[in-house]
């Protein structure tokens, strides 16, 4: 059960180390920053582009530039691997400065097992386990496995040995349950040869009719939980600065839903999933992810069908002609891969045997890869607005994501209903959208299981209003606990930073909130939370308690 207090313990502490502070989100114009990707006609990476090279236009009207960086590697790059910023100890962080590495510009795998043949994973495995050997010493890389649910195989790290490791670990699911209309209409029709029975014909319809609504259930779940895992990881990734590339290897999913006679029949209909994927693929655009799809049934024929659906009988057609088209438009996943690279600025690999594919694609493009800026006066209407870069140098080809949504804040604080702190709870990744640091330590002279905790939070991640002559953001502070077996309940307090006038302008602040705490018995980690009322955005990072060896555990180790 989750407590509340509404007490505000909210207050300034010490300053964070000095970051590249991005603007507040009290401003009425906003830095809408993203990547491209300048190739030439041959797919190779351009460098030495200026910015007067580039050309931006925000919903058709042109901007000025206000920000330019070439994000490639430095024409002769150091031999060695960037060290990670030392935390104090017991600390733990969001923040990717934290870990080895670059800072920016990094790449997540997913490996969808959910959505991809058994038969196919073996040869995923060994390729992707194939291509690690292949990494830069100094180069980052998370991978996660969607099953039955997502899951972190290892977050961000620059030990390629160890993720080699994780990936052969990585197990298939036994297929979805489906039928294979294809072989269930081809068997219908043989016995239709062997009794010519009007009857028996509408028999076997139903029966194969039926059975498409049975994949048709099994599709929506598929796409249901195929987005909700993307709208993680872009939480996940939000605030890791420059371009993210997310490679998804997977037999994918549908864009639409056909049943019936290509939608026609007493069983017939269809489903179109063309807006839940398109707004899955904004919002990883507007966290800076540029999705790179990799077909894991690789070198395939492709067949192409008439659009256009008659509901008369076509003379000469085979019985259960359109359930198979239906079928097989239904079970096509390219329109969505298609949908969801284009969005966000990355590739379809398609037709290919090399399921580690669009790594290499990843990582070839971003030593093209330049970071542009502008400032947007557009009203915060929660819309997406068509974005357009151009260059002005012949024969070079820019990707990047099409728009940006003008992120709409409530008119007042919001709430959280306790199923959405559930899912976010038990949710095995956590998000960056706010920068927070964060100690819990075994309380000096208390009981054994009272910590203190401390966590300070980056102030340029928040929505600040005015109330009276200050700069306020309303938040919730929230820990909580997780057993074994799963989540174990949680504590909220909501809180208000206030800064008096212009002190935000000033430079970096931070703010810092303590508390003493209590653990449950059999509690073994916890997972605190900053989010803001106004936004909904929020960070989290997870601290151990207890370890198999016994209690208590140092913690604060700095996730890889």
């Amino acid at each position: 059960m989750a407590r509340r207090r509404p007490v505000a313990l909210f207050f300034l502490g010490a300053a964070m180390l000095a970051q590249e502070t991005p603007p507040l989100f009290r401003a009425t114009t906003r830095l809408v920053e993203f990547t491209v990707i300048a190739l030439d006609k041959n797919g190779n990476p351009v460098t030495g582009l200026t910015k007067d090279d580039f050309a931006i236009e925000d919903k058709g009207k042109a901007r000025e530039i206000a920000f330019f960086r070439f994000e490639g590697p430095p024409p002769d790059p150091a031999p060695t691997a960037r060290s990670a910023q030392a935390l104090p100890p017991g600390t733990v962080s969001n923040r990717v400065e934290y870990a080895p590495g670059p800072p920016r510009n990094l790449t997540a795998l997913v490996i969808d097992t959910a959505n991809t043949a058994p038969a196919e994973l073996p040869w995923v495995r060994t390729q992707v386990a194939r291509y690690l050997r292949t990494l830069a010493p100094d180069t980052r890389l998370a991978i996660y496995h969607l099953g039955a649910q997502l899951r972190v195989v290892h977050d961000f790290t620059d030990d390629a040995a160890e993720l080699r490791a994780r990936v052969h670990k990585i197990l298939a699911l036994p297929p979805r349950t489906m039928t294979d209309i294809d072989a269930a209409a081809r068997d219908a029709e043989a016995m239709l040869k062997m009794f010519d029975d009007p009857v028996l014909l509408a028999l076997l319809t139903g029966q194969l009719e039926a059975d498409m609504l049975i994949n048709d259930a099994a599709r929506v779940r598929a796409v249901e939980r195929a987005m909700a895992a993307m709208d993680a990881l872009g939480q996940h990734l939000s605030g890791i600065p420059g371009r993210k590339s997310l490679v998804w290897i997977s037999g994918g999913v549908p864009i639409v839903s056909i049943t019936g006679a290509m939608g026609y029949g007493a069983k017939g209909g269809m489903r179109n999933f063309e807006e839940q994927v398109t707004r899955t693929a904004q919002r990883l655009a507007q966290n800076g992810v540029a999705l790179y799809a990799a077909d894991a049934r690789g070198v395939r024929t492709s067949t192409v069908y008439n659009a256009s659906v008659s509901s008369s009988p076509v003379h000469g057609r085979r019985p259960f002609e359109r359930q198979q088209q239906a079928e097989e438009i239904s079970n096509d996943p390219l329109p969505a891969m298609y949908l969801m690279t284009g969005v966000t600025g990355g590739r379809v690999l398609t037709n290919t045997n090399d399921p580690a594919a669009g790594m290499k694609a990843a990582a070839a493009d971003i030593l093209g890869a330049y970071s542009l800026a502008f400032y947007s006066s557009g009203e915060a209407d929660g819309k997406w607005h068509s974005l357009r870069a151009t260059v002005r140098r012949p024969g070079v080809k820019l990707l990047h994501r099409q728009g940006y949504l003008a992120e709409q804040t409530a008119v007042k604080a919001q709430n959280w209903l306790d199923a959405e702190w559930q899912t976010a709870i038990r949710n095995p990744l956590g998000s960056s959208a706010i920068h927070i640091e964060a100690t819990c330590t075994p309380a000096e002279g208390a009981e054994p299981g009272v910590y203190d905790i401390s966590v300070q939070v980056e102030p340029s991640d928040l929505y600040f209003h005015k109330v009276a002559d200050r700069d306020a953001a309303d938040l919730d502070m929230v820990i909580a606990s997780k057993t074994p077996e799963g989540a174990a309940g949680y504590h909220i307090e909501k809180g208000t930073l206030s800064f008096p006038p212009a002190q935000l302008d000033r430079g970096p602040a931070n703010c810092r909130y303590d508390r003493r705490w209590k653990a449950g018995p059999n509690v073994i980690a916890v997972r605190i939370f900053v989010r803001d009322r106004y936004t909904a955005r929020y960070g989290s990072v997870d601290i151990p308690l207890k370890s198999k060896s016994g209690f208590p555990k140092p913690v604060g180790e700095a996730r890889k």
